[in-house]
């Protein structure tokens, strides 16, 4: 009984230190270094850590968080509650279902496998943001996003890994 508690207790921890971690992350990278239009090049770091962590260790990332860590990115960015983790919870059960083609591939795989799933992430946001709005949004900011994403994917997915080692 008191092994099962412990685990319990061991889990939720992880989860808990995985989504504060996931906060700050998205808290740093919205301080303003530079002043201009730079904004719109912000990595989806919601996105790159429910990819990273749906295919290494799903057991830390259940939808519920998935959900919160969504409704947290709308309130930062202002955008419809519920979009994002909209979003994110479709990116995640497509991942779980494909996870087995990912792994023990080589990076390369997964780092393309990201690019296809921020592509077809951000075009539904992008859709879901138009249709809220009622009115067809400019693309720009969400392609500056995507591929500031995309091409970040590696720093963060290192960033991800030493996390995953020394805390998960």
């Amino acid at each position: 009984m008191a092994l099962a508690i412990r685990r319990l207790l061991v889990q939720s921890m992880r989860r808990i230190s995985l989504m504060l971690f996931a906060v700050l992350l998205i808290l740093v990278l919205r301080i303003p270094f530079v002043s201009g239009g730079a904004g719109a090049f912000i990595p989806d770091v919601a996105l790159i850590l429910v990819y990273y962590y749906t295919l290494h260790r799903p057991s830390v990332v259940p939808h519920w968080m998935i959900f919160l860590l969504g409704i947290f990115v709308d309130l930062m960015d202002g955008a419809p509650v519920g979009s994002s983790s909209m979003v994110l919870l479709l990116s995640a059960t497509l991942l779980h279902n494909q996870r087995r083609f990912f792994m023990n591939r080589q990076f390369t795989v997964t780092w393309v496998g990201f690019a296809v799933v921020c592509i077809g992430a951000k075009a539904l946001s992008w859709a879901i943001l138009s249709l809220a709005y009622w009115q067809v949004l400019l693309p720009m900011p969400i392609l500056l996003q995507m591929l500031a994403s995309i091409l970040s994917f590696p720093i963060f997915g290192w960033i991800l890994g030493r996390f995953e080692r020394h805390v998960l």
